[in-house]
């Protein structure tokens, strides 16, 4: 006879060796213990079986929100779950018409609604798996009618970056060739969005802000002209944009609005003219965004599978930062802690090359010393 203990390891055990159909066939009849070391044991593979992972309809979908719904007092417990449901995203679009079904989204819909605001993990979660749905051209205007409203009444009090990027990445992809979604966008929600843009300190939440602006200027013309007064060089970008050059507006457009903040600007852009990833030279110059806690690199299209990649550079992730003359350009060279997932995935980085170094001009030199290390410093010493 098995003791109460012994029962219940016995218990775990078997639960623990379930497999992904069992679990979605009814995720709330397991232990928490064994519950999170199913979860582990799924999210830890990295090349999901397609009969596990894949074989997902509406109903599993429908009680894995309702899984994380119910554990969002257990933060652990509530983020597994979601990771999941992100994981089962990534496997193809069966999964992303499960869960975008319409039985589906308002249970998505009151996760992100309940996930609390306070803190950052669960909310973060729930954001990333309605921008992996906002891929799907589909259900996009099912997505939209679900979230776009509630991400923009949200983003000008959303006050953690990387949740406040994830809404603006699923913003305008929602948005893109779909008018359905782009008249649920009202002229009160140009106003927060231009406040965020003048209070950010992130180079791409500023950028997404922007290409949102650029795609609504003809549709709500009068509410962004109005917003942008006090940004007269931005407006003027914004408005002189014929569809050409889009990156380069966009850039013109955002310097504008940080030169226009003057002593509350909280961004620094530069161009730095050589970039060194590792032991490997970028082929092109691009722009780096010096913001509160985040140095942004905007690598180039030929660099990055076709499509602008943000590689982030977190300030207390540098642990060394000197600056080194060189021809053509001085260098800054940062030594980091810690590598990060683009480059990683991108640049196969690894840690013994763990550098990054940006050749500057004599007057991006000037200003990287004058306005952009003080505060990199300051952010250094907290984070120690």
């Amino acid at each position: 006879i098995f003791s109460c203990w012994g029962f219940q390891s016995l218990y775990t055990f078997l639960c623990i060796t379930m497999s992904v159909e069992d679990l979605l066939k009814d995720p709330s009849g397991l232990p928490r213990d064994a519950l999170l070391s199913l979860l582990d044991r799924l999210l830890d593979q990295t090349q999901p079986v397609d009969g596990e992972l894949g074989a997902v309809d509406a109903a599993a979908a429908r009680r894995l929100v309702d899984l994380a719904l119910g554990s969002l007092s257990d933060t652990q417990v509530c983020v597994s779950v979601v990771n999941l449901i992100a994981q089962l995203l990534s496997c193809g679009d069966k999964a992303h018409g499960a869960f975008a079904d319409e039985d589906v989204l308002p249970q998505l819909k009151a996760l992100y609604d309940a996930a609390p605001k306070i803190e950052v993990q669960p909310l973060l979660s729930v954001v990333e798996v309605v921008q992996m749905l906002s891929e799907e051209p589909s259900s996009k205007e099912a997505i939209g009618l679900a979230f776009l409203p509630a991400f923009l009444e949200d983003a000008p009090r959303t006050e953690e970056d990387s949740v406040l990027r994830s809404m603006l990445i699923s913003v305008n992809r929602l948005l893109l060739k779909s008018k359905a979604n782009q008249d649920l966008v009202e002229a009160a929600h140009v106003a927060g969005l231009v406040a965020v843009l003048s209070h950010t300190g992130d180079g791409v939440v500023q950028q997404q802000i922007g290409e949102l602006l650029f795609r609504l200027k003809k549709k709500l013309t009068e509410p962004i002209s109005e917003a942008l007064q006090p940004f007269p060089s931005s407006l003027e970008v914004l408005q002189s944009y014929q569809g050409k050059d889009f990156d380069g507006y966009l850039r013109n457009f955002v310097n504008g609005v940080n030169e226009g903040l003057q002593d509350k600007r909280r961004v620094w852009s530069v161009q730095a003219e050589q970039v060194i990833l590792g032991k490997s030279t970028l082929p092109s110059a691009c722009w780096v965004d010096w913001g509160s806690l985040t140095a942004t690199l905007l690598l180039p299209s030929s660099t990055a599978g076709g499509a602008r990649k943000a590689l982030d550079v977190a300030y207390a992730n540098i642990r060394q930062m000197k600056i080194v003359k060189a021809q053509p350009h001085t260098l800054v060279e940062m030594k980091l802690r810690e590598t990060t997932p683009v480059l990683e995935e991108e640049f196969a980085f690894g840690v013994e090359e763990d550098s990054i170094a940006l050749g500057l001009t004599p007057e991006a030199l000037e200003l990287f010393r004058s306005r952009v290390f003080p505060g990199l410093r300051e952010v250094q010493s907290r984070a120690r």
